[in-house]
């Protein structure tokens, strides 16, 4: 079973790799997945926390965002892909064609992908600060981070499993972080 799961995993990673290959999403995918193009966006999440929660709870909400995203990163780089050990698909050559890196290829590996942990961490995260918002932001918010893990398979350098165990880390993290900052923070805000 495990490696028809394997196999699907391949199949779909040259599905999206080869199959859906052209000049536009070579040029989209490379900017999308670069941390550095998603800088405002960081700064907009940052400054919508202050307004939301006020300074005080608003600094104290974008430290636990960062602190999930540390975790999220060190569960991930330094626990979890050193356990698991999987080579990243732009190291092998075991598929139908030649995978061509749009990126630079990483020596790390590749299980679970840390750029899909930490983004879809933002995410879930934002989903729970931001409780009350609107539909369309919260379905904005995971297309975001869905972009970024997809470019990232796209590109070459994960498989679709990596980006399904980066979504699952994501998710935990970002609730266990939510849990302890609403526990030992939040409750003492004041009402207005």
């Amino acid at each position: 079973m495990w490696e028809s799961l394997v196999e699907i995993d391949r199949q779909l990673f040259e599905c999206i790799h080869f199959d859906l290959s052209s000049a536009l999403l070579d040029f989209l995918f490379p900017i999308l997945r670069n941390r550095d193009t998603w800088i405002p966006i960081y700064i907009i999440i940052i400054f919508l926390m202050l307004k939301k929660f006020g300074n005080k709870y608003g600094l104290m909400t974008v430290l636990s965002l960062i602190a999930s995203v540390v975790v999220s990163d060190v569960i991930n780089s330094h626990v979890l892909k050193n356990i698991i050990q999987r080579i990243r698909p732009c190291r092998l050559d075991n598929f139908t064609r030649d995978v061509h890196e749009l990126v630079h290829c990483g020596e790390a590996f590749s299980f679970p992908s840390s750029h899909a942990a930490n983004h879809f961490t933002i995410a879930f995260f934002l989903l729970l600060a931001f409780n009350h918002s609107p539909k369309t932001i919260k379905f904005l918010i995971l297309i975001w981070a869905a972009s970024i893990g997809l470019a990232q398979v796209y590109v070459g350098v994960h498989y679709p499993a990596d980006i399904v165990s980066g979504i699952i880390v994501g998710f935990v993290v970002a609730n266990l972080i939510w849990f302890v900052y609403k526990s030992l923070i939040l409750k003492n805000k004041p009402l207005y």
